[in-house]
């Protein structure tokens, strides 16, 4: 899984070849939101490739990469909603329409000023267990461990939901949408709740072409002004 350069440029390349993928197919919410969480495994390539060849630098390039990108999802699905209505149902845009956009700029805003510009976090991620590269880092249960809160993941998820359920469509895309994100979520927070935050975007991007997939088969021969996917 996460625990290794090569793991996370191989769920990169998936997640970049699924959100191209979802664009094509009129999937565009879909798409602008897993090229943002892709992002997260462009940050672990980083801090791995800093980690394997101790470039400190490298590292904290990353982890504040992937420490302002891991805010942005909210933003990523009200903009493919904006993006959405005006290129696929080409439809004029109403007010209500920006309102996921304007609540995930605000939560951005939230997190960057209550959370990370107070500071207090290490400025560079390592995994989880304290070791040597060749004393088994590599091992299946050591994922990176982000050195900044994961207590607020969960109100990104529950705003994610919340626009999923209210303004996508059809209801199956929205059936589509919240089981997987949420049997993810869930199923990291159990099994690895203190690299949560790494092992679930890993995730999501590995399976981001099945996520696709399925919601190209739900959309696919529907009319354009039915879809907001």
């Amino acid at each position: 899984m996460c625990f290794s350069f090569p793991t996370a440029l191989a769920s990169y390349l998936l997640a970049l070849s699924a959100g191209i993928f979802a664009l094509v197919t009129r999937q565009v919410v879909l798409g602008c939101l897993i090229f943002s969480y892709a992002q997260m495994q462009l940050s672990e390539l980083l801090i791995w490739k800093g980690i394997d060849t101790n470039n400190t630098k490298l590292n904290r390039i990353g982890t504040s990469f992937g420490k302002y990108l891991l805010a942005t999802h909210v933003f990523a699905i009200g903009l493919g909603i904006i993006l959405s209505i005006v290129f696929i149902s080409k439809k004029k845009l109403k007010f209500t329409d920006f309102i996921p956009l304007v609540i995930g700029i605000i939560f951005f805003l939230f997190i960057t000023v209550y959370y990370y510009l107070p500071g207090g976090y290490s400025n560079e991620t390592h995994p989880a267990k304290n070791c040597k590269r060749e004393e088994g880092c590599k091992s299946g249960d050591n994922r990176l461990l982000w050195p900044y809160p994961h207590r607020w993941y969960l109100m990104s998820y529950i705003l994610s939901m919340i626009i999923v359920l209210i303004w996508i469509k059809p209801n199956m895309s929205k059936l589509v949408f919240f089981l997987i994100f949420t049997l993810t979520f869930v199923g990291t927070y159990v099994i690895y709740p203190k690299t949560v935050g790494s092992v679930w975007c890993w995730l999501a991007s590995f399976i981001s072409p099945l996520i696709v997939l399925a919601g190209w088969g739900v959309v696919r021969g529907m009319p354009n002004s039915d879809i907001l996917t």
